[in-house]
């Protein structure tokens, strides 16, 4: 599987033909698997867990479902596929058809985004459901939640003394945190990087959020039973926090979301002060000014990590800092051709290239880049 942050995964075209020309010499039956690759649209990326230290180690899988296949994420015929072809003709007749070719794909330029929404101004009205109150924290699965986010909110205790700093520690986030303390950013917590607690100044009586992202299920193996969310208690200095307020954030409903989006005055005023973990929603229009629709692939060079949608479908997670996916593949059915416009919508979770108006922009090309340069100290491989 490819996972973020860790290179594509390849596999030599001449091992495959010789392994494939062994299996069909002895007469068997044989399965490739992927022979077609795919995307992961939407929250449907999985993940993988490794033994580690006699612990699980997690991998979140990227939003492409590729892995250097035969047929590629877009459908194309790739020179493995013609060298599989040759292997099959010299044990069973060929179909008298005639051979795939790529299809064309588009190339419609460069989007400039404008800021759509700080997410603290979004969030009252993207809650899916009414919020769901308990003393401890509860899972995903017990809010009846599949994917995207839970926000988890507390009060600090007014009768008790914080050191300074105070230490967060959620041993059971899963998967990752973003925390706020009265709707300012302090920091974060990476199941995949073990980061389990962080300092930050606070007082009693302040608002606590940590906003959880669900990056992908198990998919196979040990640790497939895999609950979401926070998991077990949350500490504070030597307090134990209690009675918390969950709101659901499935990101499902994109209906909902656009009747959310105001370019306010603050949205535009934080284009110009977008620090670390300002999460910001961006949104614009375009035309394919006479083009026709085609598959084409987004790119997001100098955003830093979140998920788009384009018109109603959510092309799925971007993270193209840490790699080895750089676009997202977008099939030419979810646009609309012209004099019809189409939105993208984008949500930044972390730190977009927008302190600079004319960086603020994100591409539809007409090649993919899912095997880039990852960070070379980037954990360690699986």
């Amino acid at each position: 599987m490819d996972i973020w942050g860790l290179p594509h995964e390849k596999a030599s075209t001449k091992l495959v033909t010789e392994q494939l020309d062994k299996i069909l010499a002895m007469n068997a039956s044989v399965n490739f698997y992927v022979f077609h690759g795919g995307t992961n649209f939407g929250f449907t990326s999985g993940a993988l867990v490794t033994t580690d230290r006699k612990q699980y180690s997690y991998w979140p899988d990227v939003t492409s479902y590729d892995y250097d296949s035969p047929l590629t994420e877009a459908g194309d015929p790739t020179d493995k596929y013609y060298a599989i072809r040759d292997v099959i003709g010299k044990y069973l007749p060929l179909p008298n058809i005639p051979l795939p070719k790529p299809t064309k794909k588009g190339n419609y330029g460069k989007i400039q985004m404008h800021p759509a929404g700080h997410i603290h101004q979004l969030l009252d009205n993207l809650r899916d459901g009414a919020p769901v109150e308990s003393n401890d924290p509860l899972t995903f699965e017990s809010l009846r939640q599949y994917g995207g986010f839970v926000l988890y909110s507390t009060v600090t205790p007014n009768n008790i003394t914080m050191p300074d700093p105070a230490i967060l520690e959620v041993p059971g986030i899963k998967d990752r945190g973003y925390v706020f303390v009265e709707k300012q950013y302090v920091g974060m917590l990476d199941r995949n990087q073990e980061v389990f607690n962080i300092a930050f100044s606070i007082r009693p009586n302040q608002r606590l959020d940590i906003l959880v992202e669900n990056q992908g299920r198990i998919h196979f193996g040990k640790g497939i039973h895999d609950r979401k969310g926070i998991l077990g208690n949350v500490t504070l200095g030597r307090t134990e926090l209690k009675q918390w307020i969950h709101h659901r954030l499935p990101f499902n409903n994109y209906t909902q979301i656009q009747e959310t989006i105001q370019f306010a005055e603050e949205a535009i005023t934080q284009l110009h002060d977008n620090r670390h973990g300002e999460m910001i929603l961006y949104q614009s229009t375009f035309s394919l000014e006479g083009k026709e629709p085609l598959d084409t692939y987004l790119s997001l060079d100098g955003w830093h990590k979140g998920f788009v949608f384009i018109n109603e479908h959510n092309l799925g997670r971007y993270w193209p800092i840490v790699g080895p996916q750089e676009t997202l593949y977008v099939p030419g059915v979810f646009l609309k051709p012209s004099p019809e416009n189409n939105t993208i919508t984008i949500f930044e979770l972390e730190n977009s290239p927008c302190d600079i108006y004319e960086n603020c922009v994100v591409e539809l090309v007409d090649q993919p880049r899912i095997d880039s340069q990852v960070p070379l100290n980037y954990r360690k491989k699986v």
